[in-house]
């Protein structure tokens, strides 16, 4: 299957300006941070950045990183993601949002499995996308991503991409996996929304390091 790595991002946002492409850990930017953890596990695999046209200090990151950069509708992120499919056409899409410095490779190989087996037009976890960890990524098929352009989707649907998906289970397949019992019980609001959260996340990671996989619960994931 060929399977396209997304990295969704822009430099700008309605609460804190320039959050993904800002100094976050020893220099580097939550965007940086994401693409080296990929680089580290998928060597020769290419990655993609969806962003705007606006939004120079992301492209500019990327392009020194050697990583593709699409340049999409700013609003529109489901837009972004139909004509990004249309123009490399992957069979399935790995969504990952720049605004998650925590986010776990450790939950994205089960994502990743069962998204390769061709049986499912969308994997997450439990309410991944609802949830604040920040830890989590989604898997779209191909045919998913296309086939939503006629939908009667909301704005907020096309804000977000894949909500139309896992809430209309009777016309998709959904593989969603059950939340490790841990994060039910220790609730962390690691995502970065806002300047209060961009600080928290920052002196959580500088705890942690750059060697961190995933692992903030200390548990060990197996599906």
């Amino acid at each position: 299957m060929i399977l396209a790595t997304t990295i969704q991002c822009r430099d700008y946002s309605t609460r804190i300006k320039l959050k993904s492409v800002r100094p976050f850990y020893k220099g580097m930017s939550i965007l940086e941070i994401i693409i080296r953890r990929l680089k580290m596990v998928y060597r020769k695999r290419n990655l993609f950045v969806l962003t705007t046209a606006n939004s120079v200090k992301t492209q500019e990151q990327a392009d020194d990183m050697g990583v593709k950069v699409f340049i999409g509708n700013e609003e529109d992120v489901y837009d972004r993601f139909f004509k990004f499919v249309i123009r490399y056409q992957p069979e399935g899409v790995i969504r990952i949002c720049a605004d998650n410095p925590l986010f776990s490779m450790a939950l994205m190989f089960p994502i990743e499995k069962w998204g390769r087996s061709g049986l499912y037009d969308y994997v997450s976890f439990k309410d991944a996308m609802l949830r604040e960890e920040g830890l989590f990524c989604e898997y779209i098929s191909e045919a998913a991503l296309t086939g939503m352009k006629n939908k009667p989707m909301t704005d907020y649907d096309r804000e977000h991409v894949t909500p139309y998906i896992y809430n209309h289970p009777d016309e998709y397949r959904l593989k969603i996996l059950p939340i490790p019992p841990i994060m039910d019980e220790i609730h962390m609001r690691l995502t970065v929304d806002t300047k209060v959260d961009f600080k928290i996340a920052q002196k959580i990671y500088n705890s942690v390091g750059e060697n961190y996989w995933g692992n903030i619960y200390n548990m060990e994931v197996k599906f």
